[in-house]
């Protein structure tokens, strides 16, 4: 992907992962680390629990139907990525998720 690209407003970026289709379908675009946590925090919504865990930042809606997680993925090559995630209401990290939409970070 050209990095030189435009990337979506995060109001435009967090709503493209509200509607993201099945789990790991790796449509996400490039974007800064500071706009990829903005867009989490939209995403997860107000109220939301934020913390860190192996070194990766996590954020977990108040109803647990939504979570975003930003770190780095050893299993593809070391790849920085965020992804936005939706569960079944109550069910954040338990099981598997139900859409799983991927960001990459530009560094």
């Amino acid at each position: 992907m050209d990095e030189t690209k435009e990337f979506p407003p995060p109001d435009e970026l967090a709503e493209m992962a509200r509607n993201s289709g099945k789990i790991d379908e790796l449509e996400g675009v490039s974007v800064p680390k500071s706009t990829a946590i903005d867009v989490g925090r939209k995403f997860v919504g107000e109220n939301a629990v934020e913390f860190e865990l192996n070194g990766e930042l996590r954020m977990i809606s108040r109803g647990g139907d939504k979570t975003f997680r930003l770190g780095y993925k050893g299993s593809k090559g070391v790849t920085y990525e965020a992804n936005f995630e939706t569960w079944k209401p109550g069910e954040a990290f338990v099981g598997q998720a139900l859409t799983n939409y991927h960001v990459s970070i530009i560094q």
